[in-house]
């Protein structure tokens, strides 16, 4: 009998082939943490890579464990993706059922919708003597890479004195982005540019964005949403499109041959006048 067990969060997948009781039991749980956090799903832009720490949970009461481990990360087709992380495949040290490695994904230039996925292969006895014959189990972490927004903002110092690492978070629409935290030097009478590359979730249309200072400073000039921004975004699936008009085109090409070609009726030849 084949049971599959699905956890909020992340997917545990058992492949059992054994109907004990003791085997029916077997639990486990694989959790992402990244920067500290449990996530679900992971958002990055091209060019950056992230560094994620895998947990690896076995909830049944066993006798000895032992959990050999693959890590991928796959493109949208399913497809691994070569090089893409620091570690492949491995053993993972237990201790009381859990076990974890961390690793770093690698930075991708192509954007798309990709998968973290964790493999996971278990041999040994549960607490009743049974034995635990290869048990499969796979975590998935979902990974958007997207094609991050560069935002620039030029800030003058319009004092007389050197301004040295002045901290400025930007907001767009009006709401503070999380992380978006930077320092810039500026130079007496001198002005700086400071850049943010965003790469979260945007409606496409219009936006605005603008800097403000993380403390209070009379002397700089471009803070603040009376200096905002204007920005366009699309997200629109330019693929689709291209793959539709692709059809389009072929369909109109076969239209064209098969009007040319088109064989003419012989009416017979005209008869002769007399």
């Amino acid at each position: 009998m084949v049971f599959a067990m699905l956890f909020a969060g992340m997917v545990g997948i058992a492949v059992i082939s054994d109907d004990s009781e003791a085997e029916m039991s077997s639990v486990s749980h694989t959790t992402f943490t990244i920067d500290d956090e449990q996530v679900t799903s992971y958002r990055i832009g091209t060019g950056e890579s992230f560094k994620v720490s895998i947990g690896f949970y076995e909830y049944a009461t066993v006798n000895s464990l032992t959990v050999s481990y693959e890590v991928a990360l796959l493109d949208d087709d399913g497809d691994k993706v070569t090089g893409a992380t620091t570690r492949e495949n491995g053993t993972l040290t237990m201790s009381g059922g859990k076990g974890s490695i961390s690793l770093t994904v690698n930075s991708q230039s192509k954007a798309g919708n990709y998968t973290l996925e964790f493999k996971t292969t278990e041999t040994g006895t549960y607490s009743d003597g049974t034995e635990i014959n290869n048990v499969e189990r796979v975590g998935k972490l979902p990974v958007k890479i997207v094609e991050p927004v560069t935002l620039t903002v030029t800030l003058e110092n319009t004092s007389n004195v050197n301004i040295a690492d002045l901290g400025v978070y930007f907001y767009i629409d009006g709401n503070k982005i999380d992380g978006s935290l930077k320092t810039v030097d500026i130079e007496a009478g001198k002005t700086s540019e400071v850049t943010f590359d965003y790469t979260g979730e945007l409606k496409s249309g219009k936006h605005t964005f603008y800097v403000e200072s993380s403390s209070a400073n009379s002397n700089v000039s471009g803070l603040g949403e009376a200096c905002s921004s204007t920005f366009y975004y699309d997200q629109g699936d330019y693929d689709y499109l291209n793959y539709i008009m692709g059809i389009l085109l072929v369909v109109f090409i076969i239209l064209c041959i098969w009007v040319f070609r088109k064989p003419v009726k012989n009416y017979g030849k005209p008869k002769a006048r007399r």
